[in-house]
């Protein structure tokens, strides 16, 4: 085993993708459950071009090692493979159990960014029926309607025109952002304002 990952890796090293899959195909079982392998034919098998190999070691990987970066992974390997409804199906249903209202706005821009407007139309509507004053999803949901009905659209873009909300008002991405930044600024004032005093403490 360990002669045949070395093999695999060398083989990786010099740019052969083709053997090093074939060295580390050596190693797989029907019940193998060693992620590691599995994550790195995902890869190798990405690399060739070769997706419908690579979707089987994820959905493989993804029974082991059942998790949400895995299932996104694999809706990422359906897309790139031209799967969209099957794509959009497991994407729409990790939307659907994601409580981060950041995550889940970044998971519809997803799928209107890949012209699934019907899939983000569902998520947009179980959005805006909880939270009927939320303007990033009203007006990703005026994004999803705009092409088959733009009347409706219309309708969402006037009703986060008449929100009492401030003009200026930040998404929650920026907010994100501006809130990392802050932390990040504060932590490197933190470490100089210790290392000053270390400084002044050893004079």
């Amino acid at each position: 085993r360990e002669m045949t990952i070395c093999l695999a890796q060398a083989y990786q090293s010099a740019g052969d993708d083709g053997n090093a899959r074939i060295e580390l195909e050596k190693l797989l079982t029907d019940d193998t459950r060693d992620t590691q392998l599995l994550q790195q034919l995902v890869k190798l098998c990405e690399n060739e071009g070769d997706l419908d190999a690579a979707i089987r070691f994820q959905q493989q990987f993804n029974k082991v090692s059942p998790g949400k970066d895995g299932t996104m992974r694999l809706a990422g390997l359906l897309m790139k493979a031209g799967e969209t409804e099957e794509a959009s199906v497991i994407m729409a249903r990790i939307t659907a159990e994601e409580k981060d209202p950041e995550q889940i706005l970044k998971q519809i821009d997803g799928l209107l960014a890949t012209n699934n407007f019907e899939q983000a139309l569902r998520i947009t509507e179980r959005v805006t029926r909880d939270q009927p004053k939320n303007w990033e999803a009203l007006y990703r949901e005026g994004v999803a309607l705009a092409k088959g009905k733009p009347e409706e659209a219309a309708k969402r873009f006037q009703a986060i025109l008449a929100l009492d909300e401030k003009d200026d008002e930040l998404s929650l991405a920026t907010k994100s952002a501006m809130k990392k930044a802050a932390a990040a600024a504060s932590g490197r004032s933190g470490r100089m304002s210790q290392m000053q005093q270390m400084m002044h403490g050893t004079l």
